[in-house]
């Protein structure tokens, strides 16, 4: 792609290699008046990301029971249960992570549904933040001190 030399100075802000590997470099030319040899970069590596989705799995091991979402968005859990949450690459192969994940309640519905009872927010108990050992992360003893049947979340 060409863009236009300012002060010397060329920026390129639209650059993009989609293909993972190794090797890649890049080639800078001029066409003008002057006559300018063109120049090669170092060879790089363009990497997949280390991890990107988060996928909830069932109480047996490697049993995904979820749907996989990007990181930071909300996952619903089923009542009684603790949540266990793998960490996937683009190619959603579990990555060999010791990154935190943190649950949270992403919305209280006793609070706007019965404002008048409500004696303040709901309360996520027990270890909501949790280190994976190998991408894989076990939320043990998580707790509602108000849970209802509407309320939902695990963020990451």
């Amino acid at each position: 792609s060409s863009v236009p030399l300012v002060d010397g100075v060329s920026s390129y802000s639209d650059l993009a290699i989609s293909v993972f590997g190794v090797g890649y470099t890049l080639k800078f030319s001029f066409e003008g008046v002057a006559v300018v040899t063109p120049v090669e970069s170092q060879p790089f590596e363009v990497q997949k990301p280390a991890s990107q989705l988060l996928f909830f799995l069932g109480s047996d091991p490697g049993e995904r029971v979820g749907t996989s979402v990007a990181a930071g968005d909300v996952l619903q859990i089923e009542a009684g249960t603790n949540p266990n949450v793998e960490i996937l690459d683009v190619d959603n192969v579990r990555v060999d992570s010791r990154s935190a994940v943190t649950a949270s309640i992403h919305e209280d519905p006793w609070a706007t549904l019965w404002p008048q009872q409500h004696f303040g927010p709901s309360l996520l108990m027990g270890t909501t933040v949790v280190n994976a050992e190998g991408g894989l992360v076990e939320f043990t003893d998580l707790s509602i001190d108000k849970a209802n049947l509407m309320q939902e979340g695990i963020t990451g």
